[in-house]
């Protein structure tokens, strides 16, 4: 995938506009780690930052963990979405590959180390991962992610329309900022990304929280899980 995004040329100014590019992002940023580091994203955050935090978390999930994960069911509207973008002026922008909503539950998908898209989880490790950026990179005493990096890569980078989605976006450096699930009760600080079909995870270092959800049952857009919203109410009125 990288040796096909390479030679590809800009088709607008840099920073001119937006459109969100699911899948391919996580190839561009996870090769510019190879290069330096020599390791594929998925052993590089499982040998530095899930292993590390006791987190259930695998870009590349192996074989013998197939048993313990939840099959995905599409409900009524996920995947409406799609067909948006493929009407939309940048009908490219998530289509290679096509988004499947039942493609995690094919082992080759599983196996395989699209870290824009197929990161495989628990709610319990998306809450401990966000956990640890949230109290500055540091995990019981040892220090992971240095607070300036997550400071840079939380800085925002983009705000304003999406021209695939024809809606509002606000991008740091791969995170969302101001996400309308949490808006209202969270720190203006917070990052974070949705995932599809109702799953979210974020950071939110004013309160010094993390949070994640996860659900098997995908949702649209328009009726999007209304437990999320229930779930970060409860933390922060408890909070």
């Amino acid at each position: 995938m990288s040796t096909r995004l390479r030679p590809c040329r800009p088709l607008w100014e840099p920073g001119s506009r937006s459109v969100y590019h699911a899948l391919t992002y996580g190839h561009l940023a996870g090769e510019v780690l190879r290069r330096v580091d020599g390791r594929s994203i998925g052993r590089f955050i499982a040998q530095e930052i899930a292993g590390p935090l006791g987190a259930d978390f695998h870009v590349g999930l192996p074989d013998s963990d197939d048993f313990r994960v939840a099959e995905m069911i599409e409900g009524p509207g996920a995947s409406d979405w799609v067909d948006f973008v493929r009407a939309s002026p940048f009908p490219h922008a998530s289509d290679n590959p096509a988004p499947r909503a039942l493609a995690p539950n094919d082992r080759v998908w599983r196996a395989a180390e699209v870290p824009g898209g197929n990161g495989q989880s628990t709610a319990h490790a998306l809450a401990r991962i966000y956990g640890m950026m949230a109290a500055g990179g540091v995990w019981e005493g040892h220090s992971l992610i240095g607070r300036a990096a997550i400071e840079a890569a939380a800085r925002q980078r983009v705000r304003g329309t999406d021209e695939s989605f024809a809606a509002p976006a606000a991008f740091a450096a791969g995170y969302q900022m101001e996400d309308p699930v949490y808006a209202g009760r969270a720190s203006p600080q917070t990052f974070g990304h949705t995932g599809w079909g109702g799953a979210i995870g974020f950071a939110d270092p004013g309160a010094g929280v993390g949070f994640g959800y996860v659900t098997n049952r995908m949702l649209g857009f328009e009726d999007m899980d209304p437990r999320r919203k229930m779930l970060i109410d409860a933390v922060y009125d408890s909070l």
